[in-house]
């Protein structure tokens, strides 16, 4: 990419080597995807993907992916799912969607989330914290997804996860919400390298330019919550330490964080899904 890029800002550093094997990997997911679609298309019960389409990059991201795979919009269920999202938000989801002939689908859950913050509210230990709402959001739209992968026979209906390897590494994700998914496509990427990919795959500029946020409660962003930057982090985890920003007190509360958000995982690694699925039809 050239200095003047969108991400340059977010992605200079990433090495050439790098950037290769990330590309290669991206189009090694590609064809692994398109042999899972293709091999239970034509079978009695063929694949469908549900997928929660924020106007993020991540999921951005994972939809491009779904489509270079030559999986049909028709198979590709997107829902924009607003509780208390802003319309910001649903105007990139809204170009993510268009850009890739896909439909994308809107429900309001605040109601839902309104009544269930109010009685649990009733009964939670400490009434200063906003955590507890924040991550009933992200489970009530992981609910609301998983209903839609049991209300129909016709097909096998897969949840997709859009959490990316800075997020799995640190445990930036709410346990049995967004982490609660069926297969994760971009799980093994910093948020680097999901910038970087989202380039060179021609995300739209919009969303490019985002500024990264779980959209959980009003004005917060990632690097905010977290309290450091996605770029020291992932130099971080590549071992990049020539920056004279991650002092060993910013290595500390990474390690710190990764270390005591270990019971957050689970396998529900891609190609974990796709040899379970390749096995069974051989």
């Amino acid at each position: 990419m050239n200095d003047k890029s969108l991400t340059h800002d977010r992605t200079y550093w990433l090495p050439a080597d790098v950037k290769k094997n990330i590309e290669r990997e991206y189009n090694e997911r590609v064809g692994q995807l398109n042999d899972l679609y293709v091999n239970l298309i034509n079978k009695e019960k063929p694949i469908k993907f549900v997928l929660g389409v924020s106007g993020g990059i991540d999921s951005a991201l994972c939809l491009q992916m779904l489509r270079d795979a030559d999986i049909s919009p028709d198979d590709i269920i997107c829902w924009f799912m607003d509780i208390e999202s802003s319309a910001y938000d649903y105007r990139c989801a809204s170009l993510v969607c268009n850009s890739c002939e896909c439909e994308l689908n809107y429900i309001s859950l605040k109601k839902e989330f309104e009544q269930l913050s109010f009685k649990f509210n009733n009964y939670r230990l400490s009434h200063s914290s906003k955590l507890p709402d924040m991550n009933l959001k992200a489970r009530i739209r992981m609910l609301f997804q998983y209903d839609q992968t049991g209300s129909g026979s016709d097909a096998i209906y897969l949840v997709v996860g859009t959490e990316n390897f800075t997020e799995f590494f640190l445990g930036y994700c709410t346990k049995w919400g967004d982490q609660a998914t069926d297969i994760s496509l971009i799980y093994n990427w910093t948020k680097t390298e999901v910038f970087w990919l989202s380039e060179v795959r021609n995300i739209h500029p919009e969303v490019l330019l985002k500024v990264p946020s779980a959209g959980l409660a009003v004005n917060q962003t990632d690097e905010g919550e977290i309290g450091i930057s996605y770029e020291l982090i992932d130099k971080y985890i590549k071992g990049c330490y020539d920056d004279s920003r991650l002092t060993e007190d910013v290595k500390k509360a990474i390690i710190t964080r990764h270390l005591s958000t270990r019971h957050k995982f689970n396998d529900q690694k891609f190609e974990t899904i796709y040899r379970s699925f390749m096995k069974g039809s051989e």
